[in-house]
């Protein structure tokens, strides 16, 4: 249920709503207004456009169309959305907005999707999509499937049990009756709130958000045999590929010294393989003879911007 009507769980208002039904037939054709992109973006979905087979795909195709002639207006409408993935904006709460939570990622999903130019816009067949495409990491793809499922059931509880300005509102006076239909006791339902669901998905929504509204691979400068610096100040691999020479721990060291001292970015290529070498990193401290690299990685990061 979750999965097929993520929409409604995920994104919309869940029980309150109007409908109405009326037949018009119009033969107008008005320019596309540009300061309008909103409802372009809302239309890019088309979720709720119901009809004939053959109309429905024209529709769709002209919308497409249009969105490819408007793609940079598009990104700069979906830039507003940045303040989600500011530091300020990935601190815990301790009354969280759930629908706030579910924005992010919304964002980050939505631009993959006009990027790559996919057509799903279930968020979980997107992800599914974004996974075997390659463009999603398995742990992020994991991370972000299993939160949005975790955090759509939370919301349903709480309409079920709220109403008014605060409906999405992880309450002191309700926290506890969720906990108890997500079966969990209250600490091992914050735990695995916080931990597993709402740090994972505001961690993996950032990342796929900035590396969406990146377009520049361009190398611009050389920072090191295997890495080079893009136009954005990003950091990419220099030969598209994750260096397989070099330990996980000394490149993954080296990348964050430059970040920290020079005020640099990750791209999501480098953010992807640090993710699938993590496993592969021996102790650090064991080693002698990286000890000393590894302590003046560490004073470049304590001592950096």
């Amino acid at each position: 249920i979750l999965k097929y009507f993520e929409y409604l769980f995920i994104h919309q208002d869940i029980f309150p709503t109007a409908s109405s039904a009326s037949f018009t037939e119009t033969s107008i054709e008005e320019e596309f207004d540009t300061k309008n992109i909103t409802t372009l973006i809302s239309l890019l979905e088309h979720r709720l456009v119901a009809g004939n087979f053959l109309v429905y795909n024209e529709f769709k195709s002209s919308i497409r169309t249009t969105s490819l002639l408007h793609m940079e207006d598009i990104i700069k409408e979906c830039m507003k959305h940045r303040t989600y993935y500011e530091v300020q904006n990935t601190v815990f709460q301790q009354e969280p907005n759930i629908k706030e939570e579910l924005r992010r990622p919304y964002w980050a999903l939505s631009l993959a999707r006009l990027r790559h130019k996919m057509g799903n816009t279930n968020v979980f067949r997107l992800l599914f999509e974004l996974y075997d495409t390659g463009n999603l990491s398995a742990p992020a793809f994991k991370n972000m499937h299993n939160a949005l499922n975790f955090l759509s059931r939370i919301r349903l509880f709480l309409h079920c049990n709220q109403s008014g300005g605060h409906t999405d509102v992880l309450s002191y006076e309700i926290r506890e009756r969720v906990a108890k239909f997500m079966g969990y006791d209250l600490n091992k339902f914050y735990r695995e709130y916080f931990y597993n669901v709402a740090l994972p998905l505001k961690r993996n929504s950032r990342n796929l958000f900035w590396e969406s509204v990146t377009f520049e691979q361009g190398k611009v400068t050389h920072l090191s045999e295997n890495f080079s610096l893009n136009a954005n100040r990003q950091i990419i691999f220099r030969e598209n590929v994750p260096p397989p020479a070099l330990e996980a721990s000394e490149w993954i060291f080296e990348i964050i010294s430059w970040v920290a001292k020079e005020d640099y970015y990750l791209s999501y290529p480098v953010i992807r393989a640090i993710e699938q070498n993590l496993d592969q990193m021996s102790p650090i401290f064991l080693d002698p003879e990286s000890k000393e690299e590894i302590q003046a990685s560490f004073n470049q990061i304590i001592n950096g911007k």
